[in-house]
């Protein structure tokens, strides 16, 4: 019992050496609304520099190709994803504030167009796809949380209104 006591009381202070040298680490945490509804959260530490992945997505399934030998044709399925993917990374502290980028897109499926393949009832699926890409860089001073409209906005004398999407972000540091 006293072997396990005495690990135990040095654990944690082995931890804070061995976190010291890796450089600073943060604590990111959010959330992401579409409209007033949240469609991500998250709470994750990380380092300097890692990135932290933000995802909202619907997997579609649809006839990618076909491959035929002359007798028999074969569709070969495919999957594309829609939705939010985003990625978070803390560049630097200073002071009292995180310095964090994100990057991310929002990808909706417009539907498909039809290909039909030569001597067959058959046809392969096409998708129509729309993208919006969006990169920011913030300083968020610890324990404020930052607002970031994004998603197909309009712009109104520079300032970006009617977006479908908002992140909510907070972040702390211990270095």
């Amino acid at each position: 019992m006293k072997r396990f006591l005495i690990v135990a009381a040095m654990f944690p202070m082995l931890t804070t050496a061995a976190l010291a040298e890796t450089g600073s680490n943060i604590f990111l945490a959010g959330k992401v609304f579409q409209g007033d509804e949240v469609v991500a959260s998250f709470a994750a530490p990380t380092l300097l520099g890692n990135t932290l992945p933000v995802k909202d997505q619907v997997l579609h399934s649809y006839i990618e190709k076909a491959v035929s030998d002359g007798n028999k044709t074969q569709l070969i399925p495919g999957k594309l994803a829609t939705g939010l993917a985003m990625t978070m990374t803390p560049t630097a502290v200073v002071g009292e504030n995180v310095i964090v980028a994100i990057k991310g897109s929002l990808d909706t499926l417009e539907g498909f167009d039809k290909a039909p393949l030569a001597g067959t009832d058959l046809a392969i699926d096409l998708p129509k796809m729309r993208r919006n890409e969006f990169s920011q860089s913030f300083e968020i001073k610890k324990g404020q949380p930052l607002e970031f409209a994004f998603g197909g906005c309009t712009l109104v004398e520079g300032t970006p209104t009617n977006c479908s999407h908002k992140l909510v972000l907070e972040a702390s540091a211990n270095n």
